[in-house]
């Protein structure tokens, strides 16, 4: 009976815990050559006029995963990302599977690409993200090496594949079984923002990571503007990925996980 009772506010416990934790939604485009300079000029537009309608806790942050040739030839949209105090990070130079790369053509597509923002004058690009989230262990130690915060190319689900090291925050792709959560499906899934909600509060790390391609997503900004005002009811934030990582070493360090 003692072991019944002692389960039980166990339980009781970590629901109560997992209602109060903060839960945070990062919304992410990558972006490439395809995508033009109209349709991610567009998606700053939506969210920076979304943004002075907003309360000051209820701003939308996002992440911009920009590929180097991409930056070269629109230098104008990166200095607008910027001056907007979005996150830019990296997304390879020219787009390529990186499974099929060796290790040194891997190395070469991520310091092109950092040197490509470098040149267009983004921010040190914090994080990255291999194209069509591809990425091998070798790709991960490459970015531990160098320092990189945190990836975000990994799938929910799949990241046990990966090891469980520190030398990097990995922020997984949120997936509904098996598939990830990115454009035309993220939003036919998002039109019941309860449902939404629900998936929310599951995740252990209370967050869920949310792939757009601009060219796609420019079609779909009113249903994305009424599920960012539902969850937004529900004090759900829409942060940044790097802001996200400080966030969770602040948390973990208080719980006393290293």
């Amino acid at each position: 009976m003692l072991i019944v009772l002692a389960v039980f506010f166990v339980l009781l416990f970590a629901f109560l815990f997992s209602m109060q934790r903060p839960r945070y939604v990062l919304l992410s485009f990558d972006v490439e050559p395809v995508d033009g300079r109209e349709s991610v000029m567009g998606i700053i537009d939506f969210i920076v006029a979304k943004n002075e309608k907003s309360q000051a806790d209820k701003k939308v942050n996002v992440t911009f995963f920009v590929t180097g040739e991409y930056a070269l030839k629109n230098r104008d949209v990166i200095a607008r990302i910027t001056s907007e105090g979005f996150e830019i990070a990296c997304h390879s130079f020219s787009h390529p599977v990186f499974l099929r790369l060796n290790k040194s053509q891997k190395r070469n597509e991520f310091f092109r690409c950092k040197r490509a923002l470098d040149i267009a004058q983004a921010p040190k690009p914090k994080g990255f993200r291999a194209p069509y989230t591809l990425i091998d262990m070798e790709t991960i130690r490459i970015l531990e090496r160098n320092h990189a915060a945190y990836d975000a190319s990994t799938l929910s689900y799949t990241d046990v594949f990966y090891g469980s090291d520190n030398k990097m925050r990995r922020i997984p792709v949120s997936t509904v079984g098996l598939v990830p959560l990115n454009d035309v499906i993220w939003v036919n899934y998002l039109r019941s923002p309860s449902v939404f909600y629900w998936f929310l509060r599951h995740p252990a790390d209370g967050a869920v990571s949310v792939i757009f391609h601009p060219r796609n997503a420019i079609s779909y900004l009113n249903e994305l503007e009424a599920v960012i005002n539902a969850l937004s009811e529900r004090n759900v934030s829409f942060i940044s990925y790097y802001h996200f990582t400080e966030v969770t070493y602040e948390r973990d360090k208080g719980l006393g996980c290293s």
